[in-house]
């Protein structure tokens, strides 16, 4: 079990967002990770692929844009999107 408090959970600086470890892959023998993202507007990274684990994403306020291969989609809070491995 692994249990990880409001304002607990180690803090990566990523310069425009900050990214809370709250289950890091090194914790879960590399077959998932869980992290908290804060910060300010986009873009936050390039484009890039995760050949291993999917990715998620709950939104709870503002609007992201995703593109995944030509598809590109808009969020707004309360929605949740999936990236599978290999996109």
């Amino acid at each position: 079990m692994r249990l990880v408090g409001q304002g607990q959970g180690e803090t990566v600086d990523l310069g425009q967002i900050q990214m809370r470890l709250l289950a890091p892959s090194s914790a879960t023998g590399g077959t998932f990770g869980a992290a908290e993202f804060r910060g300010s507007e986009g873009p936050w990274t390039i484009p890039h692929v995760h050949e291993h684990s999917e990715e998620s994403f709950y939104i709870l306020e503002g609007t992201f844009t995703f593109t995944i291969g030509e598809d590109t989609i808009e969020t707004s809070p309360g929605a949740f999107v999936l990236v599978p491995r290999g996109t």
